[in-house]
């Protein structure tokens, strides 16, 4: 899968065969995940509103966009900002994370000004929403292997800090204090 294409401006995801070298175009996208049940993409689609000061475009909703079926809207951006408290008139963008089994999606949602509070919402490929968390700032995040703990880097209180949350059970979070490369565990 890419987003190198443009169509009309616009970033365009495509999944390409492996076998065949063709390739499918699943339309606007500006930021998308493969699906690994099958060829397509959880796919952050552009809204429909101006570019921001920034010229920064908002997204509108997650979709799921798999080939030689209709696209499906998991989620909009309205409702995933009032599942981590973001207010409404804030523009952001979706960042999709897929879990390795596709059966969940972790969702960033940010302001397209990179200020503020964010979170990560987790959805079912169906779009139920499974968990939320707050963030702050862009984590970096990932699945575990069996697609049911999510962990993230960030910024914490005492300097960088790892998180590591079961969906659906308590979040576990651990201090490290880094310089010149390295990093070690905060002893409290």
């Amino acid at each position: 899968m890419n987003l190198s294409n443009e169509q009309a401006g616009q970033p365009v995801a495509a999944v390409q065969s492996v076998h065949s070298g063709s390739t499918v175009s699943l339309g606007s996208a500006d930021y998308a995940a493969g699906d690994p049940q099958q060829p397509g993409a959880f796919v952050a689609v552009p809204s429909s509103a101006p570019p921001s000061q920034s010229d920064v475009q908002p997204d509108g909703t997650l979709d799921l966009k798999d080939v030689g079926q209709h696209p499906r809207v998991l989620a909009t951006a309205a409702a995933l900002k009032r599942a981590v408290h973001i207010t409404a008139a804030t523009p952001v963008t979706l960042v999709p994370t897929v879990n390795p089994q596709g059966t969940k999606v972790a969702v960033q949602i940010q302001s397209i000004y990179g200020k503020g509070a964010g979170g990560i919402v987790v959805l079912s490929r169906t779009g139920q929403v499974l968990g939320t968390e707050l963030t702050s700032g862009s984590p970096t995040i990932t699945w575990s292997g069996a697609g049911n703990t999510l962990a993230w880097v960030g910024a914490g209180a005492a300097g960088l800090e790892v998180s590591e949350w079961e969906v659906g059970d308590w979040i576990v979070k651990r201090a490290y204090v880094c310089n010149r490369n390295r990093c070690h565990k905060r002893i409290s």
